[in-house]
């Protein structure tokens, strides 16, 4: 026998197909991951709402260390003040009545208020907050979830598009992570 390789009669020689790059694969893995990380986050956030909890981001870093700027905290309706005293609520804030606010119920008043601090401040908040005003307990946090909305808002572009670029890269490489499929030619 010859060094050629040797072909059944009536049958065409394959053609070897370009190797399949293992840089391609190892792209389309991290890409993959990266995807599903960011709809993984998103999904833990937005499914809870179908139980009546309301996401809010955190804008301000007034209970770091545990939560920080851009955590998603979810917080699930109560009013009880009971239940409230020791935990993270989230209440409209008494300054700024559109912005909602996520402190800790650190005290109950005898006029029916509650008092609220922030983990990192020093002193506790100077206005009581109304039960009327709890939207919800934190019952799961999201961490950096709402990170491109504070980007958005604060007017940090440069890094809105880098994690916008991420997605599209990543999934780019996800569509590119195969190997073509070679058309099988019927030898009869």
């Amino acid at each position: 026998m010859s060094a050629e390789t040797a072909t059944r009669p009536g049958t065409p020689a394959e053609a070897d197909p370009t190797p399949y790059s293992r840089v391609t694969l190892a792209l389309g893995i991290v890409g993959r991951a990266w995807l599903w990380f960011v709809g993984g986050c998103l999904a833990i956030t937005l499914v809870p709402i179908l139980l009546g909890w309301r996401p809010y981001v955190v804008q301000s870093g007034s209970m770091e260390p545990r939560i920080d700027v851009g955590d998603v905290i979810l917080a699930a309706p109560e009013t009880d003040p009971q239940v409230l005293l020791g935990r993270v609520a989230v209440f409209t804030d008494p300054i700024f009545r559109d912005h909602p606010k996520a402190h800790r119920v650190i005290g109950l008043n005898d006029d029916g208020t509650l008092a609220t601090k922030g983990d990192a401040n020093l002193t506790a908040d100077t206005s009581p907050v109304p039960l009327a005003d709890v939207r919800g307990m934190a019952r799961l946090l999201v961490a950096f979830v709402g990170l491109p909305l504070i980007w958005m808002w604060s007017g940090q572009w440069l890094f809105v598009l880098l994690f916008l670029a991420s997605l599209l890269l990543a999934a780019r490489f996800v569509s590119r992570d195969h190997e073509d499929d070679l058309d099988e030619q019927d030898p009869g």
